[in-house]
């Protein structure tokens, strides 16, 4: 995948335990209504039938890459005893900061949860701690991320990459399903997509 690397730094980290809200599924998903699992030689489809690693690789290459994805975020943590659930609810705590510096403080009642779509693989480090590799298909504060995930909260360090090959970033989020991870996916209206910020800062440029 062509990327650009920007920058990464590394801080302590702390948990935050927040209530995980209800991600939003667009219809057609290979995973119904739950982030997919891969389990032993099948994959858990809630509900709907059984398929093998090669089908659902194959599908949701199909699926994610009809987005135009243009970063990719990574969000680590330095404590490896940090359970996916805190790291999950975390990362939703990022979502709703960076809607909120955006939109306002009343973004739900404009967009409902987010501006832009993303996609979340969830994978464990050699180390042992986990961490996230996110897409996104829309413009994001970048050094705020930094600010929030690394300064402010310690959780970790930050690294962002721009997508250069959009396939190849699709085929590079869905190994983590092959691989025993999950993925959480969230895509956003065409309505809400072509809402507008408050402010239209300099990095802003869709």
């Amino acid at each position: 995948m062509s990327i650009i690397t920007i920058n990464r730094t590394e801080s302590s980290a702390r948990q935050d335990e927040e209530q995980l809200p209800v991600t939003n599924f667009k219809e057609g998903a290979p995973a119904g209504e739950d982030a997919l699992k891969f389990d032993g030689q099948s994959f858990n489809l809630g509900g709907y039938r059984l398929m093998k690693r090669s089908e659902i690789t194959d599908e949701w290459i199909k699926w994610v890459s009809g987005r135009n994805w243009r970063s990719m975020i990574t969000l680590t943590v330095k404590q490896v005893e940090m359970k996916q659930d805190t790291l999950i609810n975390s990362f939703y705590r990022l979502i709703r900061y960076i809607n909120t510096k955006m939109y306002g403080d009343h973004y739900t009642r404009i967009l409902g949860h987010s501006y832009f779509s993303y996609l979340v693989g969830i994978e464990r480090q050699k180390r042992g701690a986990l961490h996230l590799h996110v897409l996104v298909d829309r413009p994001v504060p970048f050094d705020y991320i930094r600010k929030m995930w690394d300064k402010s909260w310690g959780i970790g360090w930050v690294g962002i990459d721009e997508v250069g090959d959009n396939l190849g970033a699709c085929e590079y989020m869905t190994k983590y399903v092959a691989k025993g991870g999950e993925l959480i996916p969230f895509f956003v209206t065409e309505k809400v997509y072509r809402l507008k910020p408050k402010i239209i800062y300099l990095w802003w440029n869709e």
